[in-house]
């Protein structure tokens, strides 16, 4: 089982230099920050000085995996906020020529290709970024955290007590999660729903999706999982997923379209057998709303005792699940798609730089010289890696030298 720290430190120690791979791996400073200066190389800091620095500023020699796993990749909401007083010309001289997504590339350009660490499916983000020449690494990033953070619970059990028929958490209902506020109006006119907010619990932070009330077992049956994201096609599930999954509850899912089927792929279990989940088939984002709060309404009007025996069929897969979660199999799941996928990107990466020594790193500074006759504060980082290459890799110099010597001058 990884935790949020360690996670990282494993994939720096697997794939991260001085591995086989020619790769440094850079996280956000930052948990959540959309700064792309907060990007830092994970690896050790004495280290990193003796490989890199030593050798002048030789950092774009070198691959990058980029780490954007904890949250949605969006691209336009990225931007450079605490950029170093060193970067301020090349900052202007690339603004003046570049666009803001050229920019962004330009930023994650190494000579190795880079690769994008992401936990999202469908996404255009992403096809974007391939279709640039970007490689891509697909994990589920908070299926393998969850089973850190939700660990102590397997020796649990439910709680009885006088339940209402649902529960739900919501937090925040601002930027991708605005849809919930529509949740929240619908639950509030509803009878047998449990929301601690709309009981003002306002002092709910933001690592609350990360934690369970086991007394809450005892509260309600069924969770109404409000996603991070709905009104998008693309497929992007946290911790709150699991949940329901964790507290033996069956769950109703506001999310993109095709969530159930995409949770069903890492063998888990869903409820079609005892309600309508055509929902999440449902593309057009209103009526996919409309059709969960009105699955709702038509469980909450069930008599009690059909109310009881629908709790009762379910009980079966809500206990297969939770088995699932902790077991092997499901982190065998995990850990399987983690690795094949790093292996392809890598074998990929080695056989783009046999190909184009220079990489996207050259190709974007040959693109701001063409633009603008020249590539501010980079010149001496390209001769520091041109005196890097000569010494350690003769074969990349001589073609540098051959596509690139112009950019010395």
């Amino acid at each position: 089982m990884f935790s949020v720290n360690n996670f990282y430190d494993y994939l720096t120690h697997k794939y991260s230099m001085p591995t086989e791979s020619s790769n440094l791996v850079y996280k956000f400073e930052t948990d959540g920050s959309r700064d792309l200066y907060e990007l830092v190389p994970t690896i050790d800091k004495q280290l990193f000085e003796h490989i890199v620095l030593d050798n002048g500023d030789i950092t774009k020699f070198f691959g990058g995996i980029f780490l954007f796993d904890q949250e949605p990749l969006t691209l336009d909401t990225y931007d450079f906020y605490k950029i170093p007083y060193s970067k301020l010309v090349d900052h202007k001289l690339y603004l003046e020529h570049f666009s803001k997504v050229e920019y962004i590339l330009m930023h994650l350009s190494r000579m190795h290709t880079p690769i994008i660490c992401h936990s999202e499916q469908n996404s255009k983000d992403i096809d974007f970024l391939t279709s640039n020449g970007i490689l891509e690494v697909y994990y589920w990033y908070h299926g393998l955290i969850s089973r850190d953070w939700f660990r102590h619970w397997k020796h649990y059990t439910p709680l009885k007590g006088p339940k209402k028929r649902f529960g739900c958490y919501v937090r925040d209902t601002s930027g991708t999660r605005k849809y919930r506020q529509h949740v929240l109006d619908f639950i509030q006119e509803q009878p047998n729903i449990y929301c601690p907010i709309l009981e003002g619990n306002l002092n709910i932070d933001s690592n609350a999706s990360a934690r369970i009330d086991w007394n809450d077992t005892k509260k309600f049956d069924i969770q109404i999982v409000a996603e991070t994201l709905f009104e998008t096609d693309k497929i992007y599930l946290t911790e709150k997923v699991f949940k329901p999954i964790v507290m033996f509850q069956p769950f109703l899912l506001f999310g993109p379209p095709n969530s159930l089927q995409y949770i069903r792929a890492y063998g888990f279990e869903t409820y079609h057998s005892i309600w309508d989940e055509s929902y999440d088939q449902i593309t057009d984002h209103q009526k996919r709303l409309q059709k969960l709060t009105n699955l709702i309404q038509e469980i909450n009007s069930l008599s009690e005792s059909d109310y009881q025996y629908m709790i009762e069929q379910s009980r079966a897969i809500t206990e297969y699940n939770q088995q699932h979660f902790f077991s092997e199999e499901f982190e065998r799941i995990l850990t399987d798609e983690l690795h094949i996928n790093f292996s392809h990107a890598i074998k990929q990466q080695q056989i783009n730089f046999s190909q184009d020594p220079g990489g996207h790193f050259f190709e974007y500074l040959d693109n701001l010289y063409r633009r603008s006759c020249n590539i501010g504060n980079n010149v001496r980082r390209v001769q520091d890696i041109f005196a890097y290459s000569k010494e350690k890799y003769p074969n990349v110099y001589n073609q540098l030298l051959d596509r690139y010597i112009h950019l010395l001058k």
